[in-house]
Order: C-alpha cells, then structure tokens, then sequence
C-alpha cells in the first residue's frame, strides 16, 4: 500500500464521520419543526380562545343586604354581551314577580347589572336555586342554575 492508498482511506472514513454528524443534524431538525408545529398549534388555539372569551358572557347572582331589605343583584362578569337575559324562579324564591317581569327579558353588558327586590320574612327558606338564561355574543343559548343563599 501506498501514500495515496493510505489518503483515500483517510478521506472514506472522513466522509463516513461527516455522513453520519448531517444525519444526527437532521434528526434534531426534524425534532426542531414539529415542536415548532406544535407550539404554533397551542398558539393559535390560544389566540381562539381569547378571541372566544372577549364574546362570552357569565351571568352571576348574590343577596346582599340594605338595612332590613334584602336585594338581588345580577350581573355580567363575562366580557362580551349577555342578550335576552331570562329569570326562572322556582315557587321558594323570596324575588317578587312584578320585578321579575318590569326588569326581565333584558340585555346585560359587561359589568352592567340589575337590581331586583326580595320580600324576606321568617318562612322563607334561606337557600333556593335561580335559572338564568341569556345568549352569548356567538348566538348560543346559555343556562345556568344558581343556589343563591342569603
């Protein structure tokens, strides 16, 4: 064997070294573009849901007190608009159904709410449940049922 046999030797094992370090380099791309897939992914789902909540409304209820009357107060903590705004009250619930009625179906921005009067007395149970309905910024009807307390 000669000098030039020797070199050609060299230069196969050269080649094979760099052969196999562009196949490593390769797998770690490969590794690279689907996490970059997929953290794009988790980002646009992100932005949708963002982009969902800025529409959805969440109605929300609670007693509070003024003196010796009792008062309800219903309102949207949500960020988009609650419309066509509906109570259901069950036959326990101290809520006077002329409010009911005068205030109700209504439309509820954000952070806007509603005042209804309660006539509490000695026989009315402390704890019932409310039924509102209302439809949220993509049309949908929402219900949900609150125990209310006071």
């Amino acid at each position: 064997m000669d000098a030039s046999d020797y070199i050609a030797i060299g230069a196969l094992i050269i080649s094979a070294i760099s052969l196999f370090q562009n196949y490593k380099y390769s797998k770690k791309q490969d590794d690279v573009i689907l996490l970059e897939k997929k953290l794009n992914a988790m980002l646009i789902q992100k932005e949708e849901d963002e982009r969902n909540n800025k529409i959805q409304a969440d109605i929300k209820a609670r007693y509070y007190q003024i003196g010796k009357n009792y008062r309800l107060k219903i309102w949207n903590d949500g960020s988009g608009l609650a419309r066509d705004v509906q109570i259901i009250a069950h036959d326990n619930s101290p809520l006077l159904d002329s409010e009911i009625e005068a205030k109700f179906p209504l439309d509820l921005e954000s952070k806007q709410n509603v005042d209804l009067m309660a006539s509490v007395g000695f026989d009315t149970p402390s704890k019932h449940e409310l039924k509102l309905c209302w439809l949220d910024g993509k049309g949908q009807e929402i219900q949900k049922i609150l125990t209310l307390t006071r």
